[in-house]
Formats: C-alpha cells, sequence, structure tokens
C-alpha cells in the first residue's frame, strides 16, 4: 500500500496568500501616496484664489472682512454698535 504523505505545516513566506498580501500592501502604499499628493497639490491650489477685501465689518465680537468698498460696508450694516475698518494688509497670501 503507497504510504501517503502528511501535509507540510503552512508557513507564511511559502504561502500563496502571503505572497498577495505583500501585493496588496504595496499596491494600497500606492494608493494613499497618491491621495495624499492629489490632496497637497488641491489646498495649494486653493490658496491661489484668495481674494483680499478692502474694508471689514465689525459686529460684535465677529469680524466679516467680505467688502471691497466702504459703501458696500455701511450698507450692511445692521444696528449702531457695527462698524466699517479698513482691513489689514493680507499676511502670506
Amino acid at each position: 500500500m503507497p504510504r501517503v504523505s502528511e501535509p507540510e505545516p503552512w508557513h507564511p513566506a511559502t504561502s500563496y496568500h502571503f505572497r498577495v498580501s505583500t501585493m496588496e500592501t504595496i499596491m494600497r502604499l500606492f494608493v494613499i501616496a497618491g491621495l495624499f499628493a492629489a490632496f497637497a497639490g488641491s489646498s495649494a491650489f486653493a490658496q491661489g484664489s484668495y481674494t483680499h477685501h478692502a474694508f471689514c465689518l465689525q459686529s460684535g465680537s465677529s469680524k466679516e472682512c467680505a467688502f471691497d468698498s466702504m459703501q458696500q460696508c455701511l450698507a450692511a450694516k445692521k444696528g449702531n454698535k457695527d462698524t466699517c475698518a479698513p482691513n489689514s494688509t493680507p499676511q502670506n497670501h
């Protein structure tokens, strides 16, 4: 009667599953690196679209700098305590 050999013990270095997992890991690293590069590039592009407005409306503790003229700012006032002031020079834009 032929002798039946026992199966060899499982070892991760000789397993097909291990090789697939390594390939998956490498692919995932490439995908993550690509996503990171896309995100970093898009945030740099967004900073390039900054528009500096010349006047700010101060309402209590909030400050809204969205006006290109003093007249626009004064028209947006909602009460006597609101004030309009020139916007400071932009930093790093």
